[in-house]
């Protein structure tokens, strides 16, 4: 009898069908077991007494059904179900919670907003259940204020309903995914199955009484989404892989961070929509936010749509918005369009319906600039250029360019088509001097045909602070100075050279030396006087290097020449052969072993090891053709650079600082240099502190170790640590009122 009863526990009480992430719908399994393992916890907290009233408004292919229908049962408690009109008009079912006397109410966060936006006082005496989807806390402060008691509800289907529970107090500030159900075990893993520290976000793993058996018919997804627990010490015991992201703070509270297949990828960086949603709903005209990834019929391209429901009064207008993210989000990850609408679609289980969202359309985004027509022919083609390239009408001829939904990559295409269509050569800087069509009409006009385009972009050109000067890297655009103008101080001005040729049809620099005289004439043009602040990434710190040498022979006094991530001409590991690289391999392996254990992904670390690998072997047999007397040619710019995908507009210039990298041998430099330099280095590099900048600065090299790697360093969250470097080091020369001018050591080209 006992093993009979063993038996029925094991078996399905029910398989209920859940669309999934791919659309195919899954069975889950649920035994008796968890099923009364769920609703004994439940029954005890948030807690269901025969004295109650419980109003059911959920459809029985939700699985929360479960609670509205059986837990009143083994409590004796009552129930009154509503039906599906009801439950999905506001008003109505305010009038049927009043009518039913109901003490308990279970609904999604969409229910609980339509009750309020209908008008509804609360009940003192309701305790209000919320689950489905997370809880924003605006939506459970208002509800808070109404009811009894208020319960944020977690759990997937495949764990029995809930498998954690809140208790939410006035005036709480967030919502916690609460504490497990009862024999139910939660767990934040990250990559490699590791329990995740305070803070570092994981995947949530459950466990427990509650599994469920697995999908029916589908063993393969069963493995994969139920794997075997090595915490729980139980043989055969089990975990379920929720696919939701979490991490635990300092106090032990467990806060949801989204959902893993709602991370998407946006010209190159990793978005959680999760975080957008939450940032966009803390405005206090957002009543409800969603955010998509949508890719654009045309060209294929995504871009970040945010869809919100806007509160009492008119509608933030776009760029209201914009401004607010940009506050709380990096750049990257604010939206490039805003979409108001009257309310989110749902499904009929009360979720969002994110397949429903509307498409933007080309329909001109609400601005608080009013619209204004084009008053000329130039003005009217450039029109019709912008809104190509923005997918938007009509477009207003004072409408900031990335306010209307621009970005780095659709203004690389509107300078193209510029220079196509109306056969003018515009600088990529124009669009960071004025983003709009009315100054762009006006700069075309003042612009004579052939003439020179500067190569100083004045990126943040106001501020009390002398100065910063910094020279594009190998690609010879400065968008990414943009992005860390935003994290510098707020007066500190900020001027970038971009590569001549970008921007016209001149020949670009062939050498570092006529490079570096070029510029620093435009720099003696803004700052007549020194001393100087000078730095570049990448290959501009070479040419930052040669200026500061140029200033230096000429006796003009330099305060500051920051090197980014760049290795000195000549040092061990740039252009040598097998053995070097091999030594540099082994050197490094001590600091790859640190940052593997601060945190870094061995999948990261295998990438670099392999990435090494490939290289040595590349050099050694590279060497084994000279000594067979086959020689070797010298790699070209794509085999150097791993087929780099270079727009061919910008390819020349990519070719011509290449050539000036390999054939620059620099001087010495009588002062001193700081190296803002790479946490994480690669195997084959130079394991030496300065990169072999030591050798070269006389003065010495401050060494600033910066987070991330080098082809990440302009871009978030890396530019956060990389602005700190750089304003210590600003801030360092601020004591400094100048230096003493040495005599000049070598014929000077600056005047």
């Amino acid at each position: 009898m006992i093993t009979k009863g063993l038996e029925t526990l094991r078996t399905p009480s029910y398989v209920i069908y859940t669309s999934g992430s791919t659309g195919r719908p899954k069975g889950v399994m649920i035994p008796h077991r968890a099923v009364v393992n769920f609703l004994g916890s439940i029954r005890r907290s948030p807690g269901l007494t025969a004295r109650d009233t419980l109003l059911a408004i959920t459809t029985l292919s939700f699985d929360i059904a479960v609670l509205e229908i059986f837990l009143p049962l083994t409590v004796g408690a009552r129930v009154v179900i509503a039906d599906r009109a009801t439950a999905a008009d506001g008003s109505r079912l305010a009038a049927k919670l009043a009518a039913s006397g109901a003490t308990v109410l279970q609904a999604t966060p969409a229910i609980w907003r339509l009750l309020l936006e209908a008008g509804w006082a609360g009940d003192p005496r309701l305790k209000a259940l919320c689950g489905g989807e997370a809880l924003p806390p605006g939506l459970a402060g208002r509800l808070r204020d109404r009811v009894a008691s208020l319960w944020n509800l977690y759990g997937p289907t495949e764990t029995t309903v809930w498998s954690a529970a809140h208790p939410v107090e006035r005036g709480a500030r967030r919502v916690p995914l609460g504490q497990p159900i009862a024999n139910t075990r939660l767990y934040v893993l990250d990559a490699e199955g590791r329990p995740t520290a305070a803070g570092v976000a994981g995947e949530l793993y459950i466990g427990g009484d509650g599994l469920a058996r697995g999908y029916l018919n589908r063993p393969e997804l069963t493995a994969e989404r139920f794997v075997p627990d090595p915490f729980g010490g139980v043989p055969g015991g089990r975990l379920y892989r929720t696919g939701d992201l979490a991490c635990y703070d300092a106090d032990g509270a467990l806060e949801f961070l989204g959902r893993i297949d709602h991370q998407v990828k946006v010209n190159g960086h990793r978005i959680e929509l999760g975080e957008i949603e939450a940032a966009l709903g803390e405005h206090p005209a957002v009543k409800a936010a969603v955010a998509v990834a949508r890719a654009e019929a045309e060209d294929g391209e995504k871009r970040l749509v945010a869809y919100f429901v806007p509160g009492r009064g008119p509608a933030p207008a776009a760029d209201e918005l914009r401004g607010f993210l940009q506050g709380k989000l990096p750049a990257y990850m604010v939206p490039a369009v805003f979409v108001p609408l009257d309310a989110l679609p749902l499904t009929p289980n009360g979720k969002v319906d994110r397949l429903a969202l509307p498409a933007p359309g080309p329909r001109r985004p609400d601005l608080r600039q009013t619209y204004v027509a084009p008053r000329s022919e130039p003005e009217r083609r450039l029109q019709r250029l912008w809104e190509e390239v923005l997918g938007v009408r009509p477009a207003g001829v004072r409408d900031d360019f990335f306010e209307s939904g621009g970005d780095s990559l659709r203004a690389v295409r509107l300078a193209a088509l510029i220079e196509k269509e109306l056969g003018v050569d515009l600088p990529l800087s124009a669009l960071h001097q004025g983003a709009t069509i009315e100054l762009l009409a006006e700069r075309l006009a003042r612009r004579p045909g052939g003439e020179s385009a500067p190569c100083l972009v004045p990126v943040q050109p106001h501020g009390s602070r002398p100065p910063l000067f910094l020279v594009h890297g190998m690609g010879g655009v400065v968008l990414g100075y943009k992005l860390l103008a935003r994290h510098l101080e707020a007066d500190q001005p900020l001027h970038a050279f971009q590569a001549r040729g970008i921007d016209s049809g001149e020949q670009p620099f062939t050498r570092v030396e006529d490079m570096a005289g070029h510029y620093l004439r435009e720099v003696l043009a803004v700052q007549p006087r020194g001393p100087y602040h000078l730095g570049g990434y990448s290959f501009g710190g070479l040419v930052a290097y040669e200026m500061a040498r140029q200033l230096w022979a000429a006796g003009r006094p330099v305060a500051l020449v920051a090197i980014i991530d760049q290795q000195a001409p000549g040092a061990s590991g740039r252009g040598r052969g097998a053995p070097e690289t091999l030594m540099n391999f082994v050197g490094n392996l001590p600091g790859w072993v640190a940052d593997y254990l601060a945190g870094l992904s061995a999948r990261q670390v295998l990438a670099d090891f392999c990435w090494a690998g490939k290289r040595i072997a590349r050099k050694s047999a590279g060497l084994l053709r000279r000594r067979l007397g086959k020689g070797v040619a010298r790699p070209t710019f794509p085999e150097a650079y791993g087929g780099v995908n270079v727009p061919e507009k910008c390819r020349p210039v990519w070719e011509a600082n290449f050539r000036a990298d390999a054939e620059y041998r620099p001087q010495a430099y009588p002062g001193r240099v700081t190296l803002l330099r790479a946490r994480v280095q690669p195997f084959f590099g130079p394991h030496e502190s300065t990169l072999g900048w030591g050798r070269l600065a006389q003065g010495g090299v401050d060494v600033r170790r910066v987070a991330g790697k080098h082809l990440n360093l302009l871009k978030e969250p890396q530019l956060t640590s990389l602005a700190a470097g750089l304003t210590a080091a600003l801030e360092g020369t601020a004591a400094d009122a100048g230096q003493p001018a040495l005599a000049p050591l070598l014929p000077s080209p600056v005047a």
